[in-house]
């Protein structure tokens, strides 16, 4: 018996085509001339959809920055996403506006608004400077607060000196002197030798100064003078030393005498006829009574 035969036996379709029952028809999601070849179709062709919203693959989505029903229209989801305002300014609903107490071009950037003599660039301590300090510089800033630039004072402004970039007193030596060295004055001198006790002094010796701040031994410049009218032996000078003069080949022990200057100890036995409590006036190579004082004070 006979068989049916393919109706699509012998038809020839295009690309994106297929033949059904002898005739040729586009793939699902193709459009076109079957025959000569079929071109994918737009998803979104007669797909409408809302404000702020579009068409992907058939489906409707919101803007990016928006949303709600992509069918019937998004809106803005926040209006100041993207919104970039320039210094001292912000977004508000979308716009830039300066900050409070700043004015200018909110998108390029607000400037301060000052106080009458002030300025934005005023900077510095708000305290005055310390004592230890010298000021530089002043200003007022847009708020109307004062602003000081100080500086330390040098070592000079202090009444010192400096050593090696620390302030000393200027009686100091910096760093100190070396030894055989003493600091005088801030200047480092010879340390001091004290001087010797003199010696062989004709008068005694004297408490003196040794030149370094101590004291010393030095002979005493000024006769004695002191006399008690006693015999040489008992006489209170310090190193009081006399002898008596011969008188017809004796000595006299207790004999007036003016050699040191002092009134006469008592009236000579007899003085070539010298009155008495007067001077003893001896002639020829006698000196008969009369004391000579060799002093050592």
């Amino acid at each position: 018996g006979c068989t049916k035969s393919d109706p699509c036996d012998n038809v020839t379709c295009g690309a994106n085509a297929y033949c059904s029952n002898g005739s040729c028809y586009c793939y699902s999601g193709y459009e076109g001339n079957p025959y000569s070849g079929c071109t994918q179709s737009d998803p979104c062709d007669g797909v409408r959809c809302g404000t702020n919203a579009y068409c992907s693959n058939g489906s409707c989505y919101c803007e990016s920055g928006y949303e709600g029903n992509a069918y019937s229209g998004c809106t803005k989801s926040d209006p100041c996403d993207g919104v970039r305002c320039g210094a001292n300014a912000h977004c508000s609903n979308g716009t830039c506006v300066c900050d409070t107490g700043y004015e200018g071009n909110a998108n390029t950037g607000c400037t301060k608004i000052c106080v009458s003599g002030g300025s934005a660039s005023c900077t510095g301590q708000t305290s005055a400077c310390s004592s230890s300090q010298v000021q530089t510089s002043s200003c007022k800033d847009c708020s109307g607060v004062m602003h000081y630039s100080c500086r330390a004072k040098t070592c000079a402004e202090q009444g010192k000196k400096d050593c090696n970039g620390t302030c000393i007193e200027k009686t100091a030596c910096c760093g100190g002197c070396p030894s055989g060295k003493k600091c005088e004055n801030g200047t480092c001198v010879d340390s001091c030798v004290p001087k010797a006790d003199e010696t062989g002094c004709q008068y005694g010796t004297i408490s003196c100064s040794d030149g370094c701040g101590g004291t010393r031994k030095c002979c005493d410049s000024k006769p004695c003078v002191s006399y008690d009218g006693q015999d040489c032996p008992y006489n209170t000078c310090r190193t009081f030393t006399c002898t008596c003069c011969e008188s017809f080949g004796g000595f006299q022990a207790s004999c007036c005498s003016y050699d040191d200057g002092l009134p006469p100890s008592g009236p000579p036995t007899s003085c070539n006829g010298g009155a008495s409590g007067s001077p003893c006036a001896c002639g020829g190579n006698h000196s008969w009574g009369k004391y000579t004082y060799a002093h050592s004070c």
